[in-house]
């Protein structure tokens, strides 16, 4: 491990993530540029990012499918948001077409502009920092024919090798069904782990304080991990990714990205292929914890 971690430093190098730009204020998303720095454009912290080119988003897009937008998801992550639309979907749906794609903001637990050009060197090289053109490919062939991941909370193909109820109705490369099924579900009705570092059932059952504020509703346990219990308080969201340790492990990674960059751990941890293709077992359910 050290030495992987060493082979990596010259990544960590060109992300540097700098203080400002450490998601520790979730109401700021992370913006093309700060998206640049992370996914390694630059080749050195104190170069300018090159300016980005948008494509443009219509409605008819479908870039705010169910598995791409859930208007829940996308208030609870960004105060902003909340404060400024509040509950209501269809100023959140506006806002994510006409702003929040290329602002490069996550409004579903499967897709992460962020992770999957950070993760995919293609990906980052056809479409840059043109988050609606990398939405689409993940849409159209990434997910379905390639079984792409783009976030830190599913990983399609974890999903299928870990549950073989869904590997036996759907394929082991039945990559779009069992999407649907995650965001249709089996997150939020049946608190499956969509990831090896997020299984919502350990989320509830390892803190005592998210039992009490949450109860089993995994909605809501899955959003305060994404939105706070992660990028705020170094969580573990599952017995194979602790951010806190994994910093605390590396000096260099630690002095790179910050002492409390949570969020970017897990993008590095995940980026560098370090979660592999683990396979998780199911979590025993709430009343066995």
């Amino acid at each position: 491990m050290k030495q992987f971690m060493s082979q990596s430093m010259s990544f960590l190098a060109r992300v540097k993530w700098r203080a400002s730009l450490r998601f520790t204020a979730v109401a700021a998303p992370c913006s093309l540029a700060a998206l640049t720095l992370v996914i390694g454009c630059s080749s050195s912290a104190s170069e300018a990012p090159t300016a980005s080119v948008q494509s443009a988003v219509t409605p008819t897009d479908g870039l705010d499918s169910p598995l791409l937008f859930d208007w829940q998801y996308y208030v609870n992550l960004y105060p902003d948001l909340k404060a400024a639309f509040g509950n209501n979907e269809t100023a959140l749906r506006s806002h994510w077409l006409t702003a929040g794609i290329r602002e490069a903001r996550q409004a579903s637990p499967v897709f992460d502009c962020t992770l999957y050009l950070g993760y995919y060197p293609d990906i980052k090289n056809a479409f840059g920092t043109d988050c609606a053109a990398a939405m689409r490919h993940f849409a159209s062939t990434g997910l379905p024919l390639e079984g792409r991941r783009a976030s830190i909370e599913f990983d399609v193909r974890y999903y299928l090798a870990t549950y073989s109820d869904l590997t036996n109705a759907f394929g082991s490369t039945g990559f779009l069904a069992a999407a649907n099924h995650f965001v249709g579900g089996g997150l939020w009705n049946e608190g499956r782990a969509g990831s090896s570092e997020l299984d919502v059932v350990y989320y509830y059952c390892h803190y005592s304080d998210l039992r009490a504020a949450f109860g089993t509703n995994f909605r809501l346990l899955a959003q305060h991990y994404r939105s706070t219990g992660l990028p705020l308080e170094g969580r573990s969201g599952s017995p194979i990714f602790n951010p806190t340790i994994y910093l605390s492990q590396f000096t260099t990674l630690r002095n790179s990205v910050g002492a409390t960059n949570f969020l970017g751990a897990a993008y590095h941890w995940v980026i560098k292929s370090i979660a592999g293709s683990i396979v998780g077992t199911p979590r025993p359910r709430p009343s066995s914890c």
